[in-house]
């Protein structure tokens, strides 16, 4: 509460608590937003300010708090718009916010879900480089039963230019795209009983 005081990240201004740490400065932010609009993804027609990594680290930090005192950061992350979700998804140090926000298990699902959505249409760009790639796998990783099949569907479309991509077959293998491919049948059946143990499991956690 005290960064966000000194930040000026209070009250109607919370959500810009993740912004202004990544760049500092309303100024900065606003920015990054004008330079976002428009983005699809095309890193090298970006015009915008540098991303601070001093800030990407703190707002890592704050993301892996305990429960409650990671709220404000987990509430700004949750304001991102998929402009913004895709650009931090290839950003540098934008990416490991990212990861930290969909690692987070003070972060309900549908939320995860909206920025998770946000790459949907650019996975086969993302899985190229290491950075969105990692973001990539840990989508899949913390999705739901749906959003793991449609992540895998979408990267298999363009699965045979992707294994030529070092980087990407990386992500492949960890999403187990080949493994859907080549058996579908038998990745369903698998992702079906992970679904089950998986209600399981946040049941007895209730």
């Amino acid at each position: 509460k005290a960064l966000a005081k000194a930040m000026a990240a209070t009250g109607p201004k919370a959500r810009e608590m993740v912004p202004l740490l990544l760049f500092p400065g309303q100024q900065r932010v606003d920015r990054w937003r004008t330079a976002i609009a428009d983005f699809d993804g095309n890193v090298d027609e970006y015009r915008g300010p540098r991303t601070s990594t001093l800030g990407a680290l703190i707002a890592q930090a704050m993301l892996g708090y305990s429960s409650g005192h990671s709220r404000l950061a987990d509430d700004s992350m949750g304001a991102m718009t998929r402009q913004e979700c895709l650009w931090l998804a290839l950003d540098g140090a934008g990416s490991r916010v990212l990861d930290a926000f969909l690692a987070s298990d003070n972060v309900a699902s549908p939320i995860k879900s909206r920025a998770i959505s946000s790459l949907k249409g650019k996975l086969g760009l993302l899985a190229r480089t290491a950075c969105s790639g990692r973001v990539v796998e840990k989508a899949y990783a913390v999705g739901t039963a749906g959003e793991r099949k449609w992540i895998v569907e979408e990267l298999a479309v363009d699965v045979e230019e992707l294994q030529a991509d070092t980087q990407a077959r990386f992500t492949l293998e960890r999403c187990r795209v080949l493994e859907f491919v080549a058996r579908r049948e038998k990745w369903l059946e698998k992702e079906n009983r992970r679904t089950a143990k998986r209600a399981v499991f946040e049941d007895f956690l209730k």
